[in-house]
């Protein structure tokens, strides 16, 4: 007993479906790494430019990154 066609679509399909949805869940780690290490990143130059003292920079980095909604330092 073999298949009929529509039911070896459907699985062909499944099969992709599967197959795109794990490539999708892959880049979305992937991004979500790389985002993870570019704010420790920044979060590290943001901790030595206030231990070096340079607090102009310090001062106009974190008004770039805090949301417009927080109190922003002066």
């Amino acid at each position: 007993m073999t298949a009929a066609p529509e039911e070896k679509f459907i699985l062909i399909s499944m099969l992709n479906l599967t197959q795109a949805t794990t490539v999708l869940t892959k880049h979305i780690l992937l991004f979500l790494n790389i985002f993870s290490k570019i704010r420790l990143i920044v979060w590290q130059i943001i901790q030595t430019l206030s231990k070096i003292g340079n607090w102009a920079l310090y001062s106009k980095l974190l008004k770039t990154l805090l949301p417009s909604s927080l109190p922003r330092l002066n």
